[in-house]
């Protein structure tokens, strides 16, 4: 299969990126654990439209724990998150386009061939990140 269900860890990091997207004033008043599920339910949409055979896969009861910090793995987390929620229409809902212009804003900072900034290297970070094990 191409899609799947992307990993807890890469969720933490795009609620981390959401959240610092709406700013201070209102990232605070935000429940981590529904936007994570709110994430989830769009990440699920999409799989089941690409596989609806396969219906029955579940998702974690999701609960926030904190993101990689790391600026370069929420944007690589992002990108995957944003290839394995995006079937059958789903690219067309507000919550995947606000994603899309996150990553679009963050995109010149991350990817070669823009001479305005030097990107950092992405070697150390992972397509679907995983939780550190507690």
């Amino acid at each position: 299969m191409s899609a799947f269900i992307v990993s807890e860890g890469c969720i933490d990091d795009v609620v981390d990126l959401l959240l610092d997207s709406a700013g201070p004033a209102l990232a605070h008043l935000c429940d981590k654990d529904a936007v994570g599920a709110g994430l989830y339910a769009l990440n699920k949409d999409s799989f089941d439209r690409k596989y609806p055979q396969f219906a029955d896969e579940t998702v974690p009861d999701y609960a926030y724990k904190a993101g990689s910090g790391d600026a370069a793995q929420e944007y690589q987390s992002l990108c995957c998150f944003l290839y394995q929620s995006c079937e059958g229409g789903c690219h067309e809902l507000p919550l995947y386009k606000h994603l899309l212009a996150i990553r679009d804003k963050l995109a010149p900072l991350y990817e070669a061939g823009n001479s305005q900034y030097a990107p950092p290297n992405l070697s150390h970070t992972k397509w679907d990140r995983l939780r550190e094990a507690a």
